[in-house]
């Protein structure tokens, strides 16, 4: 009896964000989950919000212990607070360690949950068939927006040497034909017409939910990847065992973008991830292979970004060149 009303008092939702050096964003996010689960009759008392701050140097650790007193979030809003920046993957294992939801949602800092998103995620689920093999749901994405309402792409097709080729050497952009090829990053401008629920190959882990269950057997994020693709690896692990994964276009989260690194380095993290998951997952030969099509892909874009006078652009790539070199 005493498991059982434990398992009661358990929360439906374990909420986690990371947080490093973005204060303002990261209140504003939590604000806006707090305004969300407060219109959610599902959510009233059933959640739990755990922030990992990975030992920023702004006042973010001040900001938000301010804000949990001001809501009141003693016994709701937990706060682990790093002694140095583990990155994206550690910090999240950190609280996905201890939290104690049914469904778990990895939240980025630099985000706006809108009205209904939370309840739209957690019905993703409760929609989809939990037995047949064929139809099991995983892990589920909110949409994605930036702040001027145009929609924000992410995720991709099925991770293999076809997608990574179709991407690196930007067939994905050929006119008409292109838009029919599968490539590990799907570009879109809006979401599907007449489409709330859309399957992908795999799906960013900026507002990502998934089951508790679902931890629980394939472990935590790669912390081998210190930022970038490890959504796509766990994505992939994931898929290994018949599960599958996709975005629900009714649960909208704003997204603001990369607050807290360079294009440059979230590039470079990029190909690292990428390469990092083709040694983990497939043989050597298909690695070898990502790397010619990476190198590939590198020396286009400096051809095409020197030709263009993006100076920046092209410096980034040659970086890139040298990384796949090495």
């Amino acid at each position: 009896m005493s498991d059982s009303m434990n398992t009661k008092n358990l929360p439906l939702l374990s909420i986690i964000v990371i947080s490093y050096n973005t204060s303002d964003l990261t209140v504003a996010c939590l604000q806006s989950v707090m305004e969300d689960i407060r219109n959610s009759k599902l959510l009233k008392g059933a959640y739990e919000i755990l922030v990992v701050d990975n030992a920023s140097q702004d006042d973010s650790v001040k900001n938000i212990e301010r804000l949990r007193k001001t809501l009141h979030l003693d016994t709701k809003l937990q706060i682990i607070k790093n002694q140095i920046n583990e990155g994206f993957a550690k910090a999240n294992n950190r609280a996905l360690q201890q939290a104690r939801g049914k469904y778990l949602f990895l939240l980025n800092s630099d985000t706006i949950v809108q009205p209904g998103a939370l309840e739209a995620l957690l019905a993703s689920f409760e929609s989809h068939s939990t037995q047949d093999t064929t139809s099991r749901l995983g892990l589920v994405a909110a949409s994605l927006w930036n702040p001027d309402g145009s929609y924000q792409s992410q995720g991709g097709d099925q991770i293999s040497l076809l997608s990574a080729k179709v991407q690196w050497l930007l067939l994905d952009d050929l006119p008409i034909i292109g838009q029919y090829l599968p490539t590990l990053q799907r570009k879109q401008s809006y979401p599907p017409a007449n489409q709330t629920f859309q399957p992908m190959g795999w799906v960013g882990g900026t507002a990502l939910c998934f089951p508790k269950l679902l931890y629980e057997s394939l472990g935590g994020l790669d912390e081998n990847i210190f930022m970038y693709a490890e959504d796509m690896e766990y994505c992939l692990r994931a898929q290994k065992v018949g599960l599958k994964c996709g975005i629900n276009h009714v649960a909208k989260v704003t997204h603001y973008g990369s607050a807290s690194g360079s294009s440059e380095k979230a590039k470079l993290g990029e190909v690292a991830g990428l390469r990092y998951i083709w040694k983990k997952h497939f043989s050597t030969p298909s690695a070898l292979a990502l790397r010619l099509i990476i190198f590939s892909g590198a020396l286009l874009r400096v051809v095409l970004f020197s030709i263009l006078g993006k100076a920046s652009l092209a410096k980034t790539y040659r970086t890139i060149l040298q990384s796949v070199i090495v």
